[in-house]
């Protein structure tokens, strides 16, 4: 079930351009693989490393794609699932290992002549964990779109059975760690649906889609909630654009509440046609806040509808199509575009997997086919700028022409014709052929002047003979740096300099200080590294924290998590005051109170909770002479 399809290719790209002083390097790079490639997907990891998967067309088959590359775009490994028939992957997710899952489709390995779903986990270095096919032998196959791993270590894996749009029905499948199946739902909708991504909830899992509607002639989005024991559906929203299809759609969470992107097209449910993307701010009670629809002046086919989020909220997204230019936008905070760039070659270029890296760093994934029966990976690597700017077209971008209208949104009645299990024994295990194939890599655009930001890529403390405290941090890219400043704190809130380091050479730096002058009276210290650029700049790290083991206050904080209430309970040796600061993971105080203290226990409420987003945070309580922290986890 496909609307507004495309062929892409994946693609970092980093070209050259200066913003207000300040520079920022973008880098064009392509990949050939001797076939042409599509591509359906890009994650990366917890230490920067960037997964993307798609298929090659390569010896007159399909052969499923994955490619590990670093932060910069240099290829790491390749892995290609080789059969005797058509292999895809059609999207994937990192794992906590630093691995990934990858998820699409196989006729090599279904058994049959359709298709079946594929699921194959992969570990950091490329090696295969296990690999399944779920085939229930339906007339046009089984098909996965995206997988999640959930706090239990397994997954929840989406996509559709029967994968013929008009009969299609939405499928859901959740295993172990290990990919043993413990439920494997089938959602059934006479006339056809899908599942395309998966978020987990603290009481269930949400599952967005869409279904067809009105004949078969138009999608619509939808929203499931299921029980995480048993895959039941605990509740349903669906929604409809009056003028346009809806489909493709996907969930994301933003902290706070949720953004839904979806493709809007002008065409019958099926057709390729004039495509708009459509991004919908849900509560955290999933209803509708406001709806932003990106225009284009030339039409657009799109095959997903592919975002990334900032901690800022800001919303980075792109789009493609046949014979047209890849566009590349930022949606800010507020709601409005102020960022747009469009890639331009000769030929098509589309865009159609992101992700993002820290506060202002996305990789965009897509295609270049210059004119040619090829289409070559395509890798965009953008360090966005505070607003838009003049792009430089040596580089292969210039500002795009796309703009933001406030489309209509109506909420639907809908309901599943059948919910049923599949049989267990449509999961197996499959040992498919697995091969490396190394790409050739060209340069569309570099400029030795504007050098990326450096990336951080591990940072540590730990306590050296009980006295002193061991720092370690490790980066990439620090060729624009002046200098690192390690910095140290008691209570959190005030830093100071204790040492500077030079940028080191190398693809790759580890760097090492021993802090000897550590104060042996408190039980934490906290460090953040701040970096100083070559062109003024500074950044900080996130925060470390040692615990020294000289604790003299006993704290806890009830509940945890918590949700709008927590108390405090302080056991003191002694009369006294406390100092209490509530900050978040990078170090800004977010809330301060003080407290009287009595000899003994004492319960003090946290005051003004409303002001704690959702995640985690540090408290710290201070005394004359000491200072004791714990973690506290909003819900």
């Amino acid at each position: 079930m496909k609307t507004c399809l495309f062929s892409f290719v994946l693609a970092f790209c980093l070209n050259a351009v200066c913003f207000s002083q300040s520079c920022y390097k973008y880098i064009t790079k392509e990949y050939n693989f001797g076939g042409s490639v599509d591509i359906d997907g890009t994650c990366i990891t917890k230490d920067s490393f960037v997964y993307t998967v798609g298929n090659l067309h390569l010896n007159n088959n399909n052969e499923a794609l994955l490619v590990k590359t670093s932060i910069e775009g240099d290829v790491l490994w390749t892995r290609i699932l080789t059969g005797s028939n058509s292999d895809e992957f059609n999207g994937l997710n990192t794992t906590s290992d630093g691995g990934c899952i990858a998820i699409g489709h196989t006729s090599s390995y279904a058994g049959t002549t359709s298709y079946a779903l594929l699921a194959v986990r992969f570990d950091k270095n490329g090696n295969v964990l296990w690999s399944k096919a779920f085939n229930t032998n339906s007339t046009y196959g089984d098909i996965g779109y995206s997988a999640l791993q959930t706090s239990d270590g397994g997954f929840v894996i989406v996509g559709n059975q029967n994968a013929n749009g008009f009969t299609a029905s939405s499928l859901a499948i959740k295993t172990d760690a290990d990919g043993n199946a413990l439920w494997l739902k089938r959602y059934n909708n006479i006339e056809g649906g899908e599942f395309e991504n998966a978020l987990e909830v603290a009481d269930g899992y949400l599952l967005a889609g869409e279904y067809l509607a009105a004949g078969n002639t138009t999608q619509r989005a939808i929203i499931v909630k299921l029980n995480k024991e048993t895959g039941n559906l605990v509740f349903l929203k669906s929604w409809a654009n009056p003028t346009y299809s809806m489909s493709r759609s996907r969930l994301f969470s933003n902290g706070t509440g949720f953004y839904l992107a979806s493709i809007l097209n002008d065409n019958a449910a099926f057709g390729v046609g004039n495509c708009r993307q459509m991004i919908t701010y849900l509560n955290n009670d999933l209803v509708p806040l406001k709806t932003l629809q990106v225009n284009h002046p030339v039409a657009k086919n799109h095959g997903v509808s592919p975002i990334g989020l900032f901690p800022d909220g800001s919303i980075v997204s792109g789009l493609g199509g046949t014979n047209l230019d890849g566009d590349l936008y930022r949606i800010n905070s507020a709601g409005s575009l102020d960022w747009k760039a469009k890639v331009q070659d000769d030929g098509s270029q589309e865009i159609n997997g992101i992700s993002t890296v820290g506060s202002k760093l996305a990789v965009f994934a897509g295609t270049n086919d210059h004119n040619t029966s090829r289409k070559d990976m395509l890798m965009v690597f953008a360090q966005f700028p505070e607003q838009n700017a003049a792009f430089n077209s040596n580089c292969k971008l210039l500002e795009s022409e796309a703009d933001l209208t406030m489309p209509v949104l109506s909420d639907i009645p809908f309901a599943f014709d059948a919910i049923s299990d599949f049989p267990g024994s449509a999961w197996t295990s499959i040992a498919p052929s697995i091969q490396a194939l190394a790409p050739a890599v060209s340069y569309n655009c570099s400029n030795s002047n504007c050098l990326l930001p450096m990336q951080l890529v591990s940072f540590h403390a730990s306590l050296l003979n009980n006295s002193y405290s061991k720092l370690t941090f490790t980066t990439t890219q620090d060729e624009n740096v002046a200098y690192y400043e390690i910095e140290r704190s008691y209570d959190g809130r005030t830093f100071q300099g204790i040492t500077k380091l030079s940028p080191m050479a190398g693809s790759q730096r580890a760097y090492e200080y021993v802090d000897y002058d550590i104060l042996k009276t408190t039980d934490k210290a906290f460090y953040r590294i701040r970096t100083k650029s070559l062109n003024g700049e500074t950044s900080y790290s996130s925060l470390v924290i040692l615990n020294i083991g000289n604790q003299k206050l006993k704290i806890s904080v009830l509940p945890n998590p918590a949700k709008g209430f927590a108390q405090l309970n302080i056991d003191a040796d002694r009369n006294g005051m406390a100092s209490i600061r509530v900050f978040d993971m990078a170090g800004k105080t977010i809330l301060e109170q003080n407290s009287i203290l009595e000899k003994g226990n004492n319960a003090v409420a946290i005051q003004h909770m409303e002001l704690l987003k959702t995640g985690t945070y540090i408290i710290s309580v201070s005394t004359e002479d000491r200072v004791q922290t714990l973690k506290l986890v909003i819900e």
